[in-house]
């Protein structure tokens, strides 16, 4: 694991460009305006890891997703620092956010073909509740996890 990883809030004038370059995904399908506004408009929290000042990954959190629901509706970690615990720090923060806000579940959505995200959030303790297997079009399925963080709170701990 990384050291001097600091965990923060996001801040636009600051790690918006990060953000947009961060996430392949976001910034291949669109403009820059367009995440622009999405951010701006966004109600929930938007978390960044940084080393030295640098954004390498980042993770937003919605909540109340529906009742005691939050989703985790982006994570993304520069591939250079991938598979060295900053996603799992990234997770802890937004779960320990969730308890915060005496939400019961926190859920994700990834895609069917991402096996490498669905591994991850196995991994750090969340459950599959659902597949999806068209749900954006032929051949295009998605993947739904969540984990109960009050079941689930002291082992996540451990874990993360």
């Amino acid at each position: 694991m990384q050291k001097n990883i600091n965990i923060r809030d996001f801040e636009m004038e600051k790690d918006f460009d990060w953000i947009f370059l961060l996430d392949s995904y976001v910034n291949a399908t669109r403009s820059r305006k367009e995440v622009q506004e999405e951010i701006q408009n966004y109600s929930g929290d938007i978390y960044v890891a940084t080393i030295n000042k640098k954004v390498i990954g980042f993770i937003s959190l919605s909540y109340p997703f529906w009742d005691k629901v939050a989703m985790i509706d982006y994570l993304a970690v520069e591939e250079n620092y991938r598979k060295q615990g900053i996603g799992r720090l990234l997770i802890h923060h937004v779960l320990k956010r969730a308890q915060e806000l005496s939400m019961r579940y926190v859920c994700v959505q990834t895609g069917l073909w991402n096996l490498g995200a669905i591994n991850f959030y196995k991994r750090v303790g969340f459950s599959l509740r659902g597949v999806f297997p068209e749900y954006e079009g032929e051949g295009n399925g998605m993947i739904w996890l969540d984990i109960d963080i009050r079941k689930n709170s002291e082992a996540s701990k451990q874990k993360l």
